[in-house]
């Protein structure tokens, strides 16, 4: 009783866990005490209470395990870098996906440490996840050379392919993706992303040259309301630099990121949004559907706000021409052509469908082609959730040209919706017409079928011809089923 010290030391041998700290702590050995306790709470499983005590005691390691396994990570990373364990901190923040704070833990990892390899895939992961790729693609072939897919890697991999695709090393994205589509053909939808890069690998040599970037409307002085807008919606962080075009939702202009230094397409919605709460829900609807979608066929979305008095959503500034403008330039496509450009729009449908997501305003004006033959479709303004019913029933959305029959009729849109209208821009990609013009176009869109493609251009394949009317038929039940399965029969059509 006169010595708690050597009391404490009696208890720990006893295994009495919980009375040798108290021992210690009455003892003056904190420490000690604190390191006694966690190992308590240990056996009891109290995972965040052990933490705490050893984090107390200084052990900083062992209470970064056991934070870890309270599923506490930003403080198991926070004791592991006190620790020095840099790769504990790291992958604690990368479970936490903070991104941005775990590089520079990762990064610190030494070369003679065994979990150094892992370290460098995690780095590239924190890259592809901020959209660095170059960075992306620097540490994932540093940690994948010489190493064979499988299990265990092939999520590094498939970053791996899309950043090379994405920085447009197309030949070296077919290559990764071949390699894990012979590991596993059920992979993600690697056949269909192959797919999209062998259409977009087969464009570049069949059109080099052929696309020439948007230049877009002159640069005109814009009205100083409208400028000022801007400023009340975005602050000081986009310096507008010219208009690219003005749409049904708003305007677009070219700006550029001051905080990232980067050139984005800012879509903007000023004064038709100042009075209504209903449309700003609908707008940052858009974006919060689109922003979901990752995928190097859509255009990606950086940044979006509204507010009373404007609204906008920040882009990526693809450099290129839309569908409409392709084909007013160069005329009627070639089948072959037209399959790659449609492959690769199907490819970004499906991504989106899997989300939930119908497009509704599929049209040529809202298919991009970059430069390199990259598909970039864009403008979500009608993208409608299936399972959210923002939207009053009696509002019709969508381009009539391209519209659905059920759409026309006010009825719910499908990802057949959205075939049906890619049906239309099929049709017109090969014979140079659209299918459907003149008037009453949305009683032709309910009740009337277009001439076969066949019919006006006698050299196209008669596969390709019957997949634009599958496409086109009136009823939903008649098409395709979905974007994956018209993939499938575009591809046997080019053969």
């Amino acid at each position: 009783v006169g010595d708690p010290g050597r009391a404490g030391s009696v208890l720990l041998r006893m295994g009495r866990l919980e009375e040798a700290a108290r021992c210690m702590k009455e003892a003056g050995r904190a420490k000690e005490a604190a390191e006694i306790g966690g190992r308590f709470y240990e056996s009891k499983g109290l995972w965040k209470e052990a933490g705490m005590a050893y984090e107390g005691g200084g052990a900083f390691r062992r209470a970064g395990d056991c934070y870890s396994k309270a599923n506490d990570p930003l403080r198991a990373a926070q004791c592991y870098q006190k620790a020095g364990e840099f790769f504990g901190a790291g992958f604690a923040l990368v479970h936490a996906h903070r991104w941005d704070a775990a590089i520079p833990m990762l990064q610190r990892v030494k070369e003679d440490n065994p979990r150094y390899d892992e370290s460098r895939a995690l780095l590239g992961r924190c890259f592809y996840e901020l959209k660095d790729y170059a960075h992306c693609a620097a540490a994932l072939e540093n940690h994948l050379t010489g190493a064979r897919v499988n299990k265990a890697n092939i999520d590094y991999f498939w970053m791996l392919a899309l950043a090379y695709e994405q920085l447009g090393e197309l030949e070296k994205s077919r290559a990764v993706l071949q390699k894990i589509r012979t590991v596993d053909m059920g992979f993600r939808d690697v056949t269909q992303r192959l797919s999209s890069v062998e259409s977009r690998i087969s464009m570049r040599a069949s059109a080099a040259g052929q696309q020439a970037p948007a230049t877009g409307a002159a640069k005109t002085d814009q009205p100083t309301a409208i400028v000022q807008m801007v400023d009340n919606s975005v602050g000081q962080r986009y310096v507008i630099e010219r208009e690219l075009g003005r749409g049904g939702m708003g305007v677009v202009y070219l700006a550029r990121d001051t905080q990232l230094d980067r050139p984005v397409a800012l879509k903007f919605l000023g004064s038709m949004m100042d009075d209504s709460a209903e449309l700003r829900q609908r707008f940052l609807r858009e974006a919060k559907a689109a922003a979901k979608v990752s995928h190097p066929n859509i255009v990606s979305i950086y940044d979006i706000g509204a507010q009373e008095g404007g609204a906008y959503i920040a882009m990526e500034y693809v450099e290129g021409v839309n569908l409409h403008r392709y084909v007013s330039e160069k005329g009627r496509l070639s089948p072959r052509e037209a399959v790659n450009v449609m492959v690769q729009a199907c490819s970004a449908l499906a991504a989106i469908h899997q989300q939930g997501i119908v497009h509704r305003d599929i049209k040529p004006d809202n298919i991009l082609i970059a430069k390199g033959g990259l598909v970039k479709v864009m403008d979500f303004g009608l993208a409608k959730l299936q399972n959210a019913r923002i939207t009053a029933s009696n509002i019709v959305m969508g381009t009539p040209c391209y519209m659905s029959p059920e759409q026309v009729r006010g009825q719910d849109a499908d990802a057949r919706s959205d075939i049906y209208s890619l049906g239309l821009v099929l049709y017109e990609l090969i014979t140079g017409r659209m299918a459907f013009d003149g008037g009453n176009v949305l009683e032709k869109q309910r009740n009337q079928m277009p001439a076969a493609p066949r019919s006006l251009v006698h050299d196209i394949p008669e596969a390709l011809d019957n997949i634009v009317m599958k496409c086109i038929a009136k009823q939903p039940d008649e098409r395709f089923a979905s974007a994956a399965e018209l993939i499938t029969a575009l591809r046997q059509a080019a053969r």
